[in-house]
């Protein structure tokens, strides 16, 4: 998180934090991000690093909870507002799950990526890296996915 990590003289065995709340620091576990597949990018935003497709482009998470959405209700039938505006990931052939990321095979053969159980897209209205162009305050629904794989803090419920 661009902070410098530092050691604690008096931690002599795996697991002391003697250190931890002297000078205002704290113990921290450093753990690899989740698994993702090869095709993913990371692209910074003013909200972080966030997970992006090859071509840089943000990656949202469609969640869409009938009745739920924080009170935020989509105008749209189908939980989507603006459809034109969204493009959805698409899984090569050979594409398979990996960690929370699975692929659902649509009745018009199509496989889309999922994050967690949620259908993933593209905005089409970013045309830079990092843009966020598909958060909308009148839209909960769409939810950028950080690097630690949760969803971006502000997006959602």
């Amino acid at each position: 998180k661009a902070q410098p990590l530092y050691r604690y003289a008096d931690d002599f065995k795996p697991g002391d934090i003697e250190g931890h709340g002297l000078q205002n620091k704290r113990a921290v576990v450093l753990e690899p991000p989740p698994p993702v597949p090869q095709w993913i990018t990371y692209e910074q935003s003013d909200g972080g690093e966030l997970l992006a497709d090859s071509s840089g482009k943000t990656i949202y998470a469609h969640v869409f909870i009938p009745g739920g959405n924080n009170g935020f209700q989509p105008r749209a039938e189908n939980g989507m507002d603006r459809p034109y505006d969204w493009s959805p990931v698409l899984a090569a052939p050979e594409a398979s799950p990996i960690g929370q990321w699975s692929i659902v095979t649509h009745e018009d053969g199509t496989r889309q990526w999922t994050h967690r159980g949620w259908l993933l897209y593209t905005n089409n209205r970013d045309q830079e890296p990092g843009a966020l162009n598909g958060v909308r305050s009148t839209d909960r629904i769409w939810r950028p996915i950080m690097k630690s794989g949760q969803t971006m803090p502000g997006t959602g419920v």
